[in-house]
């Protein structure tokens, strides 16, 4: 059988609800992010999982845990997969975005967006990065 690694992103917060700049802000899921783990417990009920990790943020755990509970396994926090750190951008809305920091808003989209520097943050290119880094070690660790 062939290894695959399944990538899912975090339910619903009140950020996301409100269309806020979210990053590392440790926010929790709200009802409609409860509602949609469930459900992708139940889509992923029957699916062979072999272990379940996740970032150390409580909207991640939570969503982990969800998926884990029908597998019985454990949540197993890797720090490296812990969102962009969107340092003053955080909780901002889009126009406040635009409005603050209107470089970030014009490079972001562009060719130069992977290497442009969230103020007081990091860049798409070490977010990969580090991202890239932790999915080898989770490869090496499940070599089955």
């Amino acid at each position: 059988m062939t290894a695959r690694l399944l990538l899912v992103r975090h339910g619903e917060t009140e950020y996301n609800r409100r269309g806020l700049a979210l990053g590392r802000a440790d926010v929790s899921l709200n009802e409609t992010g409860r509602r949609q783990a469930e459900r992708l417990r139940l889509a992923l009920a029957e699916a062979p999982l072999t272990a379940v990790y996740t970032s150390p943020l409580v909207r991640a755990v939570d969503t982990a845990m969800s998926i884990a509970t029908a597998h019985a396994k454990e949540v197993l926090i890797e720090d490296d997969l812990v969102e962009m750190d969107i340092g003053e951008v955080e909780g901002l809305t889009f126009p406040e975005l635009r409005k603050q920091f209107p470089a970030l808003a014009q490079n972001w989209g562009g060719p130069d967006g992977p290497t442009f520097r969230m103020p007081g943050g990091e860049r798409l290119v070490d977010v990969q990065r580090r991202a890239v880094d932790a999915i080898e070690v989770l490869a090496a660790r499940h070599q089955n």
